[in-house]
């Protein structure tokens, strides 16, 4: 009979192999799903990940966790890789352009932040 069950031999056989879903090492915890698209990781908290706009790379698009230096919230990013919004620690959101409300009746629209040139088409 032939072993097929998995025996790494050190950690890096975990950690740095693409092929594994669950880890909880010395290093930390590692969850990831079959296609890589989203990880939860000790070191990386929540990923979401997919193709930019070409293609041919797959970037990250959703991060929650530590964004920066002990700041922790959520940035959502375009295919191109830039913040299109973020929220932080302090209780900040920043959207790259607008913010579009609308009330219950649709009667009324509210658009904040970025309206140069936004024009309306009744």
């Amino acid at each position: 009979m032939v072993d097929t069950e998995y025996h790494p031999t050190e950690e890096s056989n975990i950690t740095e192999n693409e092929n594994v879903k669950f880890s909880l090492t010395w290093s930390g915890f590692r969850l990831r799903t079959d296609n890589g698209a989203v990880n939860i990781t000790s070191d990386n908290d929540i990923q979401v990940f997919g193709p930019n706009a070409a293609g041919t790379d797959i970037i990250e698009r959703i991060k929650i966790g530590e964004l920066s230096n002990n700041v922790y919230g959520l940035r959502i990013s375009d295919d191109s890789g830039a913040a299109v919004m973020e929220t932080n620690s302090d209780g900040d959101l920043w959207l790259k352009k607008r913010l579009n409300i609308s009330s219950t009746s649709d009667n009324y629209n509210i658009g904040v932040g970025y309206l140069d040139g936004y024009k309306t088409v009744d």
